[in-house]
């Protein structure tokens, strides 16, 4: 390998376990799937999916977002804060057209 390469390895590899140490230790560790709206948790994946290519990591921030606020991805959304065309189109399908 080369350096830059082994130095690439080590920073994703860095990256990876911080996430997945700070998200294991999320407030919604404690929460159950069942508890949240599934609608609320489509939108809120799709939001995170922006951060990581790990549809369980998403998952879970999704779960620690929706623990504090059972409607905050419907709340950033209707806010203007989300930008992500899967999350935007899933919003739609479940809830109303956006206002334009």
């Amino acid at each position: 390998m080369r350096p830059q390469d082994i130095k690439k390895f080590i920073t994703e590899e860095i990256k990876r376990v911080l996430m997945e140490d700070m998200v294991s230790r999320g407030i919604g560790d404690n929460t159950s799937v069942n508890s949240i709206d599934p609608k609320q948790l489509d939108i809120g994946i799709a939001v995170e999916m922006e951060h990581t290519s790990k549809e369980k990591l998403a998952q879970e921030i999704a779960i620690d977002h929706l623990t504090e606020s059972p409607t905050y991805y419907s709340d950033l959304v209707k806010a203007g804060m989300v930008d992500e065309p899967k999350a935007l189109a899933i919003y739609e399908k479940y809830f109303e057209t956006l206002e334009q």
